[in-house]
Parts: structure tokens; C-alpha cells; sequence
């Protein structure tokens, strides 16, 4: 979707939600690393509870702040707290801004 937007030279920007679990998979970090390698203008969303079909990430992981996998594909990414609904709107709408001006973001808490 997000480079069907840039394709048609629109202003847009995709929202992209996966859970934690999604974290650990390897289609997921492909996906970041084309956003970041073709600058497409998409913002991922981890909806973070720390579970991922009942196992606790702590147990499948080292990284437990899930934002930080930004760093490897040199996108930007903050942790936003998902149960205030104004931090919410605040980190979306910055992350909807760089993605537009300079593609892939990943986001949250």
C-alpha cells in the first residue's frame, strides 16, 4: 500500500499494526528494511502487551523494548504510551510526518 502511494505521487501515509509476537518474524524485518531501502512512506505500529500467543517476550527475546529495532535498519522509532490517548495522537502524527518526508517509521509502546 505504501508504495502505491508513493507511486501515484500522493501525500499519504500507511499505518501499519502488528502485535509483538509479529516482532520475531522474519517477513516483518524484511518488510522494515525495503520501507527503509525504497523510503516508503509507512509507519509501523507495534501494539505491544508483552505476550505473544501466551509467552512472555521477555522469554523470546533480548530486545524487550520493541521500538529499538528501529536502530538495525536506521529508522526512526519512539515508545509512546498506548493508554494516553493524546501521547498517542502526538507520536502518530510525528511519525506520519517523517514517514512522508523520509519513509519508514516504527513506533510504540
Amino acid at each position: 500500500m505504501a508504495f502505491a502511494e508513493q507511486y501515484n505521487g500522493t501525500s499519504n501515509a500507511v499505518l501499519c499494526f502488528f502485535g509483538d509476537g509479529a516482532a520475531r518474524q522474519g517477513m516483518l524485518h524484511e518488510t522494515f528494511n525495503m520501507a527503509m531501502l525504497w523510503k516508503l512512506p509507512v509507519v509501523f505500529i507495534c501494539e505491544n502487551n508483552h505476550y505473544a500467543m501466551g509467552t512472555s517476550v521477555a522469554r523470546t527475546s533480548n530486545v524487550l523494548d520493541i521500538y529499538k529495532l528501529a536502530d538495525a535498519y536506521d529508522m526512526p522509532g519512539d515508545r509512546v504510551d498506548g493508554m494516553n490517548p493524546e501521547e498517542v495522537h502526538d507520536g502518530v502524527m510525528r511519525a506520519v510526518k517523517r514517514a512522508r518526508e523520509k519513509g519508514g517509521q516504527l513506533c510504540w509502546k
